[in-house]
């Protein structure tokens, strides 16, 4: 990301307030009519942010612009049966890099999520895009069966058109239910204490928990992925898209990957080494930072970027003198949580918790001064063991 002292960052503003003026349609010719790749790369990846709508951030910056494709109708699927077992019935969603169908499966006639990738342009991050589509796939596999806070996945594939475009597919289990976004906003968004809304996040949090002691990093935790439905006759969140999802099974790249993958985030919950790579690598600390934002959001009741621009909510997210914590806003007292918030919202990852699991953790001992009941014990006792 280029700084705010640098000449082309002022350059990169004028461009993107002139594009961003027009019309949605008229954009990508705008866009195309700007000859400096870099620039031009830079301008539509702030598109993408302020459209609120996943990034490839990960690709070589010449080629950025052809891993976002354009506006174009859904391809025709509704009414086929995928792999001779999804039957497509209805376009229910559609963001920056694909759809969301509603289907059944044949096998159960259980309701399904089909998530159609749109085709890029460039074959190498199209097949960066599509093994992390299989990598997203295993992971759900392995996760979801044993964590009850994490959608369930039934398969993948890739559906070719009649002009032979390749459309790489996701099928997952159907959760109804609003968004937490939208049920916060039905509610009207009131803040709640710490205690409600660490009891209304623990189900996420014990996801990622899961999720990273299997190896796998979300990068995109945001009120819009968190389902609230009910389970066992109790509501609950369930997290979904790990379509930022990173395996560090591999022995040779960990969790510590800053490029050679896709990663798709969201601008106004990403951890700052999500903007700017310089700042170090991503991994279960950058859910870390996120989850903390969601929390200190629940508490605030609103977005701590409510009201910012792009380049502002940008500049505000990479600003070491920025980090907005519970105490901060007036929302908590006890040094004890500030310990471990605090952290949580630093600048650079180096100081962040490592994970959710150890984070958690800690932020419950400080509220309950380390008293918890007897399940809540064992839980952490099973966790250990």
């Amino acid at each position: 990301m280029l700084e705010g002292g640098d000449p082309r960052y002022l350059e990169v503003c004028r461009l993107f307030a002139e594009v961003h003026a027009l019309d949605p349609a008229d954009r990508a010719a705008a866009l195309e009519a700007i000859d400096d790749v870099e620039l031009r790369a830079e301008v539509a990846s702030l598109l993408a942010f302020d459209d609120n709508t996943p990034l490839v951030r990960d690709a070589p910056r010449a080629r950025l612009e052809s891993a976002q494709p354009g506006a174009r109708p859904p391809p025709p699927v509704v009414g086929l049966r995928l792999d001779g077992r999804y039957a497509v019935q209805r376009l229910v969603a559609e963001g920056g890099f694909g759809w969301v169908f509603c289907g059944q499966d044949a096998e159960d006639d259980a309701p399904v999520a089909i998530k159609l990738l749109k085709p890029v342009a460039d074959a190498e991050v199209a097949h960066q895009i599509h093994d992390a589509m299989a990598r997203e796939a295993r992971a759900l596999g392995e996760l979801a069966a044993d964590v009850p806070g994490i959608v369930g996945h039934r398969g993948t594939g890739t559906w070719h058109a009649a002009d032979g475009e390749a459309y790489p597919y996701l099928v997952l289990d159907w959760v109804e239910g609003p968004t937490l976004a939208e049920w916060r906003l039905e509610q009207g968004q009131p803040p709640m204490t710490l205690a409600a809304a660490m009891a209304l996040l623990e189900p996420v949090a014990e996801a990622l928990r899961a999720a990273h002691a299997r190896g796998v990093a979300h990068r995109d935790v945001k009120p819009e992925n968190l389902i609230r439905t009910v389970r066992r006759g109790a509501p609950t969140l369930v997290l979904i898209d790990f379509g930022a999802a990173k395996l560090a099974m591999e022995r040779t790249r960990g969790f510590e990957s800053t490029a050679g993958g896709p990663g798709m985030v969201t601008y106004r919950y990403c951890a700052p080494e999500q903007l700017d790579r310089a700042l170090g690598s991503t991994g279960p600390w950058s859910d870390v930072h996120a989850l903390a934002l969601v929390l200190v959001e629940l508490m605030a009741g609103r977005h701590p970027w409510a009201g910012l621009s792009l380049l502002q909510t940008i500049g505000a997210a990479t600003d070491p003198e920025v980090r907005p914590t519970p105490a901060q806003l007036d929302r908590v007292s006890n040094p004890a949580i500030s310990t471990h918030m605090n952290p949580a919202r630093m600048l650079s990852p180096a100081w962040n918790q490592r994970d959710v699991g150890t984070f958690w953790h800690a932020l419950t001992e400080a509220r309950t001064g380390g008293r918890r009941g007897p399940l809540a014990r064992l839980a952490h006792l099973l966790r250990r063991n």
